[in-house]
C-alpha cells in the first residue's frame, strides 16, 4: 500500500470510530473499577465494601482521568505528526516529479534565485567589511585622522616631527597621538637569507604606534624606548605574513638577528594576522615589517613626514577636537616661524579610510537590491504563466475532491523546493565569491582583506528569497478560479481571468524593464566616467615601459661610488638589444607625493602661500625614456655634476605658477637655503589620481649630489617580452648587481591600473548587475510574448484564414513587444532621474544627465526587447490556420 494512501485510511478509521478522549477515559476507569469490584466480591466481600476497596486501591479518579486524557492527546499528536510527515513526503515527491517534468523552468528559477542570493550576500558582506564594521583597533570610534591641510586648502600634508611632539604635549582633546613615516619606500629592505636576497617593505612607526592602536604582538613585544632613539639598537617587528612566508612560522624567531640591507637587525616581535596595516592605511601597497621612527630634531628637518592618528579623550567630540587643533596649529605656526606651516584638522579615522569609497558601495547595495527585486518579479511572472497553464490540471484535481487548501499546499511545497534549492546553491556561490573578493590584490580598496561572509546578510537574503518564492508561488493559485467549471472554461479560449493574469504579468515585466533601465543608465555613466579617466592625458607614454628596483643592499660610501654604480647599470641595460631607452627615477608617477617649497628668486610670498612642486631625482635621458615632451631648454647631461652649476628642470604648471608672463629658462628657484637654475621646461605629468589636475613638478639631476638615501627604479623602454627582458637584464647586470638582477620587472601600466582599480571594481560589479538585469528582462519579455502567442493561437489562425499576412501577424506581435518595452523605459527614465543624481560624486567628465547614457540605454533595451520578441513573433507568423481550427 502506497504512502499516499495510508494517511487517508487512518483518517477514515479515526472518523468512523471517533470518540472523545474524555469518554474513553471515563469508560476505561469504570470498566477497571467494575472488574476489581467483582473480583473482591468473589473473594467474599460485600458489594459496598468491595466497591469502596476497589476505589481505594485505584487511587484518585480525577488524577487518573487527567493522565489518561493526556496520554490520549499525545498519541493523537503523534498520529497527526506522522500523517503530516507522510503527506509532506508525498507533496515533496510530487513536487520533484512536477519540476522534473518542467526542467527548463526549474533550472532557470533555481539559477536566478541562487544568483540573486549570492549577489546580495556578497555585496552586503563587502559593505559590512569595508564600511559598516568598526575599525579593527581598540576603541575605534575615538580614533581620528589628523591631516595638515596644504596651502591650496585641499591637499593633505603630514606633520613635521617637532610639530608632532608639540601637538602630543599641548592638546587637551586628545589623550595620545601616534604616527608612521608617510614616505616609506616600497621594497627598501633587502633580506639576505640562505644566500638569497628578497625585497621587503619596512614601515617606520612611532614608538607607541602599536600599543596606541591596541595591537599586541602574538610573539614577543613592541618597541622599547631605547630602540626608538635615533641611534638605538636595531630592532624590527614582523607581520604575520612575513613571519610565515620568509621564516616558516618559526616560533623561536624572537631574539634572532636577521640581515636587512647588510645590517644585523633583531626580531623582537611578530604581529597577529588580524593586524593589516596596508589594508587600512595604504591599500595596494605591501607592509612586511616595522621599524621604530625616532622623534628627533634630525628627522624633523626632513619636513612634513608623519602621518598622524589621535585618540579622543572620553566625552570629547570630533568637532571639539577639530576646533582645538585648528587653533593649536595657528598658535604653533606663529610661535615657530622657522618650521613648516601647520593647519591641523581632525576627521574620523573611519571616514578617512573608507569615506571616499562609501558612496560607491552603497550604490552597489542599491543595485543588488534592484536585481533581487527583478528576480522576484521574473519569478512571479513565470509562476503566473505556469499556474495559468496548469489551471485545467488544478481544476481537475478540485473536481475530483481535492480541497482548495490542499491545492495551495501542493503549490506551496513546489515553491519551497525551488526556493530552498536556489538558496543552497546561492549560499555556496556567496561563500566562494566573498572569499575570492577578499583575496583580490589588484584593487586599492581599504579593509578588503577582512571581508568575510556576513552570516546575517546571508540568512536575510536567503529568508527573503524563500519567503518571496513562497508568496509568488501561492498568490497565483489564490488568483485562480474557485469553481472548477470556471477554470475549465477559462482554459478553452482564454477568457476574462486569463486576460487578467496576462495584464498582471505585463505589469511585472514592465517593472523589470524599468529597473533594468535604471541599472543600465547607472552602469553606462560609470563606464563612460571610467573611460574618461583612462583617456586622461598622463603626460607620458606608459606603453612598452617596465621598471626594476636597482638600489643595492649595502649603502653607498659616497656620491662617487653611487654615481659609478648607477652609470654602470644604465650602460649595461642600454646595451641590451631591443632596449631603446633607459633611465633612473627615485619616485615614479603614482608612487609618492613628496613636495618641497619652490619660491622663485626675487619674489616675496606670504607665509602659507609658498609655491610647491613635486620633487623627482632622475638620471640622464629620463624624459625621452618616459615619452615626456621637452617644451623649452635642454635635458640633463653627464656634464651636470657636483662641480657644475646646480640646475633643475620644471614642468609647465610650475613655470606658469612662478613666471606666468615670461620664460622660465635661466631663472632660479629656491632649494633649501640655495637657488638652482632652471635649464628646461617639460610637459606636465600626473602623479596622483588620474582625475586630479596637473600640479607643479621639479626634476633634479642625480649626478649633482642629490642621491642621498634615495632608492632608484630603473625604467626601460623596450618591445621585448617580459621574460626575454628579464633574462637579458639578468645576464647584463650579473657582474655589478647580481642580487638586483633577480628582482621582478614590473610594467609601468600596472601602476596606472592600480590607481584606477577602485573605479574598475565598481564598474565591473555594476556592469555585471546591469547585464544580469537585462538578461532577466529579456527572458521576461520572451516568456510573456511567447505565452501570449500560445494563448492566442486560435485568434491568430482565424486572422490568417481571413487574409492576414505573416508580416501583419509578426508585426502586430512586435508592436506589442515594443509598446511593452516603451512603457517600462518611460518608468525607467523617471526612476533614473530620481536615483542617478545621487551618484554625481562618482562621475568624472560626464554629468548624471548625460544624453548619450540615456539614449544608449533606450537603444539597448529596444534591441533586447526586439530580439526577445522576435522568436515568438516568427512562431506566430507560421501558425497553420487549418490545424488550429481543427484542434480548437
Amino acid at each position: 500500500m502506497s504512502a499516499e494512501i495510508r494517511p487517508g485510511i487512518r483518517r477514515l478509521l479515526r472518523f468512523i470510530t471517533a470518540r472523545s478522549a474524555a469518554r474513553d477515559a471515563d469508560d476505561e476507569i469504570l470498566l477497571h473499577l467494575e472488574l476489581r469490584t467483582r473480583q473482591l466480591i468473589a473473594e467474599g466481600m460485600s458489594t459496598d465494601a468491595a466497591r469502596q476497596e476497589a476505589e481505594r486501591r485505584f487511587g484518585e479518579v480525577d488524577d487518573e482521568r487527567r493522565a489518561f486524557r493526556s496520554a490520549a492527546r499525545r498519541r493523537e499528536r503523534r498520529t497527526r505528526w506522522r500523517d503530516w510527515l507522510d503527506a509532506t513526503r508525498g507533496d515533496v515527491r510530487y513536487a520533484f516529479r512536477t519540476l522534473r517534468r518542467d526542467a527548463g523552468f526549474t533550472a532557470f528559477a533555481i539559477a536566478i534565485v541562487a544568483l540573486g542570493i549570492a549577489a546580495s550576500a556578497t555585496v552586503f558582506s563587502l559593505v559590512d567589511g569595508v564600511v559598516l564594521r568598526p575599525m579593527p583597533f581598540r576603541d575605534p570610534l575615538r580614533l581620528v585622522w589628523i591631516p595638515n591641510i596644504g596651502d591650496n586648502g585641499k591637499d593633505e600634508w603630514r606633520l613635521q616631527v617637532a610639530h608632532f611632539r608639540d601637538v602630543a604635549a599641548r592638546s587637551q582633546s586628545l589623550s595620545d597621538i601616534a604616527g608612521y613615516f608617510a614616505y616609506y619606500s616600497i621594497g627598501d629592505a633587502i633580506l639576505m637569507q640562505h644566500g638569497e636576497s628578497r625585497r621587503l617593505t619596512r614601515v617606520p612607526i612611532t614608538c607607541n604606534f602599536l600599543p596606541f592602536l591596541g595591537v599586541t604582538p602574538r610573539l614577543g613585544r613592541s618597541f622599547s624606548a631605547d630602540e626608538c632613539l635615533e641611534n638605538g639598537p636595531s630592532a624590527t617587528v614582523l607581520t604575520d605574513g612575513t613571519w610565515r612566508e620568509q621564516f616558516g612560522a618559526d616560533e623561536h624567531i624572537v631574539g634572532k638577528a636577521i640581515t636587512l640591507n647588510d645590517r644585523a637587525v633583531t626580531v623582537i616581535g611578530v604581529l597577529p594576522p588580524s593586524f593589516d596595516f596596508a589594508g587600512v592605511f595604504t591599500p595596494g601597497t605591501p607592509a612586511d615589517l616595522f621599524v621604530p621612527y625616532a622623534l628627533s630634531d634630525n628627522n624633523s628637518r626632513g619636513g612634513n613626514s608623519l602621518a598622524t592618528i589621535g585618540r579622543l579623550r572620553r566625552g570629547v567630540s570630533i568637532d571639539r577636537a577639530d576646533a582645538e587643533l585648528v587653533a593649536l596649529g595657528k598658535q604653533l605656526t606663529e610661535e615657530f616661524p622657522q618650521r613648516n606651516t601647520l593647519r591641523l584638522h581632525a576627521v574620523s579615522l573611519e571616514v578617512h579610510v573608507n569615506g571616499h569609497f562609501r558612496p560607491a558601495l552603497l550604490m552597489l547595495a542599491f543595485a543588488v537590491a534592484a536585481v533581487m527585486l527583478i528576480v522576484a518579479l521574473n519569478l512571479a511572472s513565470l509562476q503566473f504563466a505556469r499556474i495559468t497553464a496548469r489551471s485545467r490540471e488544478l481544476a481537475v484535481r478540485v473536481a475530483l475532491g481535492a480541497s482548495r487548501g490542499r491545492v495551495i499546499r501542493q503549490t506551496l511545497t513546489e515553491s519551497l523546493v525551488l526556493s530552498c534549492a536556489g538558496a543552497l546553491l546561492g549560499i555556496a556561490i556567496a561563500v566562494f565569491a566573498t572569499s575570492y573578493v577578499s583575496h583580490l590584490r589588484t584593487f586599492d580598496i581599504p579593509l578588503l582583506s577582512r571581508v568575510t561572509v556576513n552570516v546575517a546578510a546571508l540568512v536575510a537574503a536567503t529568508v527573503v528569497a524563500v519567503v518571496t518564492g513562497v508568496v509568488i508561488g501561492v498568490v497565483p493559485v489564490l488568483q485562480s478560479p474557485t469553481d472548477p467549471n470556471d477554470a475549465l472554461k477559462d482554459g478553452t479560449r482564454g477568457a476574462t481571468r486569463g486576460r487578467r493574469h496576462a495584464r498582471i504579468r505585463s505589469a511585472l515585466v514592465v517593472s523589470e524593464i524599468a529597473l533594468a533601465f535604471v541599472l543600465v543608465v547607472a552602469s553606462s555613466l560609470l563606464l563612460r566616467s571610467f573611460v574618461r579617466v583612462l583617456d586622461a592625458d598622463l603626460g607620458f607614454k606608459p606603453e612598452h615601459l617596465a621598471k626594476l628596483r636597482v638600489d643595492p643592499a649595502a649603502p653607498f660610501k659616497d656620491l662617487a661610488s653611487a654615481t659609478l654604480y648607477y652609470d654602470d647599470v644604465l650602460r649595461r641595460v642600454r646595451s641590451i638589444p631591443g632596449v631603446t631607452a633607459a633611465s633612473l627615477n627615485d619616485m615614479l608617477p603614482f608612487s609618492g607625493d613628496r613636495s618641497w617649497a619652490m619660491p622663485a628668486e626675487g619674489q616675496t610670498y606670504q607665509r602659507g602661500n609658498m609655491p610647491e612642486g613635486f620633487v623627482r631625482v632622475i638620471g640622464t635621458d629620463y624624459f625621452r625614456t618616459m615619452g615626456i615632451p621637452m617644451r623649452a631648454g635642454r635635458d640633463f647631461t653627464d656634464a651636470d655634476t657636483p662641480a657644475s652649476r646646480p640646475v633643475a628642470i620644471i614642468n609647465e604648471s610650475m613655470a606658469h605658477t612662478l613666471w606666468p608672463d615670461r620664460s622660465a629658462i635661466g631663472r632660479r628657484i629656491g632649494q633649501h637655503n640655495d637657488f638652482v637654475t632652471v635649464i628646461g621646461v617639460v610637459g606636465d605629468v600626473r602623479h596622483g589620481a588620474l582625475e586630479s589636475p596637473f600640479t607643479g613638478e621639479v626634476y633634479y639631476a642625480m649626478h649633482q649630489g642629490l642621491v642621498g638615501d634615495a632608492r632608484f627604479d630603473l625604467i626601460v623602454r623596450t618591445a621585448l617580452p617580459p621574460g626575454q627582458l628579464a633574462t637579458a637584464a639578468r645576464s647584463a647586470l650579473a657582474p655589478v648587481a647580481g642580487d638586483v638582477a633577480k628582482n621582478a620587472w614590473t610594467p609601468l601600466q600596472d601602476a596606472i591600473d592600480q590607481v584606477a582599480s577602485p573605479r574598475r571594481f565598481v564598474v565591473v560589479l555594476l556592469g555585471g548587475f546591469a547585464s544580469f538585469a537585462l538578461l532577466l528582462a529579456a527572458l521576461g519579455i520572451y516568456a510573456l510574448i511567447s505565452y501570449g502567442v500560445t494563448q492566442r493561437r486560435q485568434e491568430i489562425g482565424i486572422r490568417i484564414a481571413l487574409g492576414a499576412s505573416s508580416a501583419d501577424v509578426s508585426g502586430s506581435i512586435m508592436r506589442g513587444t515594443i509598446a511593452l518595452s516603451a512603457a517600462g523605459m518611460l518608468l525607467g527614465i523617471i526612476g533614473a532621474m530620481v536615483v542617478v543624481p545621487a551618484m554625481s560624486g562618482l562621475l568624472f567628465g560626464v554629468t548624471w544627465a548625460d544624453p548619450a547614457s540615456f539614449v544608449g540605454a533606450v537603444g539597448l533595451l529596444v534591441i533586447v526587447a526586439a530580439v526577445a520578441g522576435l522568436v515568438p513573433a516568427r512562431r506566430a507568423a507560421r501558425v497553420d490556420p487549418s490545424v488550429v481550427l481543427r484542434d480548437g
